[in-house]
């Protein structure tokens, strides 16, 4: 059996292979980060203690959340937030620095407080008259 290298045939279907991919991926990551709304979810404790619409009128504000071993700095961002101080040890969760895409979250198990970042799309499911 000879060799004789990639066919016409080969080569099509690679890069329809390569062009299915590459639009699989653009289209995942359009339905899947780019919400018009985020919101800000932290919880204390395994309760949810605070909430917030993420937007330019909350850049640079912190919020202090009390956890089981002290208090939780947290800055919010214009669309991204992150652990700024915690009452825990290791400071794992300050090293995990600002978090923006929906579904991300800081989570300190010393101290019992996570940080969630939820998407939520503004679509008109139905329209009745």
């Amino acid at each position: 059996m000879t060799y004789k290298g990639l066919t016409k045939g080969d080569k099509i279907l690679i890069i329809t292979i390569l062009l299915v991919s590459v639009l699989s991926i653009f289209t995942v990551k359009t339905l899947t980060y780019d919400v018009p709304k985020k919101i800000v979810v932290i919880e204390s404790q395994g309760r949810e203690v605070k909430r917030y619409v993420l937007g330019p009128e909350l850049e640079g504000e912190t919020v202090r959340i009390k956890g089981q071993l002290g208090y939780s700095i947290i800055e919010i961002g214009k669309d991204r937030v992150r652990m700024l101080e915690s009452a825990c040890p290791d400071k794992h969760c300050i090293e995990a620095g600002w978090i923006s895409r929906p579904g991300e979250m800081i989570v300190c198990l010393p101290n019992r407080v996570i940080i969630r970042l939820l998407g939520v799309k503004e679509d008109v499911d139905d329209i009745t008259y």
